[in-house]
């Protein structure tokens, strides 16, 4: 699993909230060389629940709707019951690494 680490001028993570999330995206629900747009919503929503917090966004460039969606999934993944919501995640790493859209497997049944 590879992730780029960036440092400040003392040798520090330059940004301590994002290597959390970069490293749960590269291990499961990345989709680098995959052909078309992703729903990073999503992404983002299933790694912050794997994360047990609320996603927050990535850069202060970032569309404040990219954030608000993923956080309007993560928590309709709270209100499911647990083994429910694993469901769900686990289907948005199976679709990331087979390159399949995301969109819509956070908010239908995963059964």
């Amino acid at each position: 699993m590879l992730i780029t680490v960036r440092t400040d001028k003392y040798g520090h993570l330059a940004s301590k909230a994002t290597i959390l999330p970069d490293m749960l995206y590269a291990a499961g629900a990345n989709t680098h060389g995959c052909r078309g747009g992703i729903n990073r919503s999503v992404a983002r929503a299933a790694g912050y629940w794997l994360m047990g917090r609320e996603p927050l966004a990535e850069s202060a460039d970032e569309p404040a709707e990219d954030n608000a969606q993923a956080v309007t999934l993560w928590r309709g993944l709270q209100r499911l019951p647990e083994k429910e919501a694993a469901a769900r995640v686990a289907a948005v790493r199976r679709a990331a690494l087979a390159c399949e859209d995301l969109d819509g497997l956070l908010t239908k049944s995963a059964r």
